[in-house]
């Protein structure tokens, strides 16, 4: 996922792919969240 200020990255290791992916994308949607809340902020 590519931002004006950086990017996001997220890499989890679990018995499956699906797993693996769902978990991934939680990171991601918690780093997408909180720079979201830096940017209102300013």
């Amino acid at each position: 996922m590519i931002v004006p200020n950086g990017e996001f990255y997220a890499s989890k290791v679990c018995d499956s792919f699906e797993q693996s992916v769902d978990e991934a994308l939680e990171a991601l949607e918690k780093q997408l969240v909180k720079h979201k809340e830096k940017l209102r902020n300013k």
